[in-house]
């Protein structure tokens, strides 16, 4: 085979390769709530989601696969990348874990009602879910900068709008791939473990891009 040709097929593999981490974050999430956890009513969210832990593993090397190319670093780079990657990823899914379960608490009666200080309480989840999708962005794109290759500032855009998009992106899978009981509401998608899927997907898919409109290493 040619080297233009094996290049080719380089090229080829790797999206199967993002896609089939994301099917299997998915796979893992799903297994703990119907093996560990019970699917029946909110079961699967009493204890911690240990899923989650491979699931930014995951992450971290779909951006890997996503901006390798050309001018790759050593290896030891692609594993403390990886590495930083993980950690981050993690840190933000707690952060936005602890925000998303106390995004229900609060009232609309209650904002209005209270004082200054206790307002700025009640959009505190809000704030760590900001912080969470900022902590992840930034990781991901300093990791790849300067531990990988040269890479676009627009990068930091497209990550923050791939992150973004996993909702709309569960709403519409759930809609097509129903949950095992027929359900095709949000909650049921992240039951599924479809948040975890195109967690790993879109970021991927943002690291290429903004490897892809790269046009300098000062860009």
């Amino acid at each position: 085979m040619s080297l233009s040709a094996r290049y080719g097929a380089t090229l080829a593999a790797r999206p199967l390769a993002i896609v089939a981490l994301g099917l299997l974050a998915a796979g893992l999430w799903l297994a703990e709530v119907l093996r560990v956890k019970g699917w029946e009513g909110l079961r699967w969210l009493g204890g911690y989601p240990w899923a989650a832990v491979p699931t930014c593993l995951f992450v971290a090397l779909a951006a890997l696969i996503a901006a390798r190319g050309e001018a790759v670093r050593p290896a030891f780079r692609h594993a403390g990348f990886v590495i930083a990657v993980w950690a981050t990823s993690w840190v933000s899914f707690e952060v936005s874990r602890v925000g998303l379960i106390a995004l229900h608490t609060p009232s609309l009666v209650d904002f209005v009602s209270v004082t200054l200080w206790m307002k700025l309480a009640l959009l505190d989840p809000l704030i760590r879910l900001v912080c969470a999708v900022a902590l992840a962005v930034m990781g991901i794109y300093l990791g790849v900068r300067f531990l990988l290759r040269p890479i676009s500032r627009w990068t930091i855009l497209y990550l923050a709008v791939a992150l973004l998009l996993v909702v709309p992106a569960c709403l519409l899978t759930i809609r097509v791939v129903p949950a095992v009981n027929g359900a095709t509401d949000y909650l049921h998608a992240v039951t599924m473990g479809y948040p975890t899927f195109w967690t790993v997907v879109l970021v991927a898919a943002a690291v290429a891009l903004g490897r892809r409109v790269t046009r300098a290493p000062a860009s």
